[in-house]
């Protein structure tokens, strides 16, 4: 399926140097001006979908260790931190060229548009399909206890007004009480 005029959504990225090769060849990707292939696989630029086209806008370049690559307007690359993976992160720089090495950097959680990888792309079901409890704990019981915590701090508000009131009424009850001699 064509991307944006630029590339094709694809299940997933070659895992080895001789798959890149064979879709590079697919695409008719030639080499840049050094001699390295121009296919690229990367997610585009919601995390929606892996995408692959031959990069064109520049020569292949250095990117830098603790990122991944992704696709943004117009078929350009874009560095996205991966400093919050379980595995997978490229730990040392690297070229659009070896991105079979960093499979992590193509694995998507397309509902939470997320990388897999990343610790921090929650995901509330399990391997199997259920409900992962823990995960939802995770989340409810703290809004639990942030909602407890305002509604308590709203009734003490409003309960120290009410006295403050009642107070007030007291005061001015007594006062008016007494004759206007008395108050002087």
């Amino acid at each position: 399926m064509s991307y944006k005029g630029f590339g094709y959504i694809v299940d997933s990225c070659p895992l080895s140097k001789a798959n890149t090769t064979e879709a590079a060849s697919k695409l008719n990707c030639i080499n840049d001006v050094f001699g390295r292939s121009q296919y690229v696989c990367v997610p585009n630029e919601n995390l929606t979908a892996v995408v692959e086209f031959c990069y064109t806008k520049s020569i292949v370049g250095l990117y830098q260790a603790g990122y991944c690559l992704k696709t943004i307007k117009d078929g350009y690359l874009d560095q996205i931190s991966c400093k919050n993976f379980t595995e997978g992160c490229p730990t040392a720089p690297y070229r659009s060229t070896e991105l079979y090495k960093y499979p992590a950097c193509s694995r998507l959680n397309t509902e939470f548009r997320c990388f897999a990888a990343d610790s921090l792309c929650v995901s509330t079901t399990t391997d199997d399909g259920s409900v992962d409890v823990g995960v939802i704990l995770d989340v409810v019981l703290p809004l639990l206890v942030l909602v407890g915590i305002l509604i308590a701090a709203f009734l003490f508000r409003r309960r120290r007004q009410k006295l403050k009131l009642k107070t007030k009424l007291k005061r001015r009850k007594k006062i008016l009480g007494k004759s206007v001699f008395e108050i002087y």
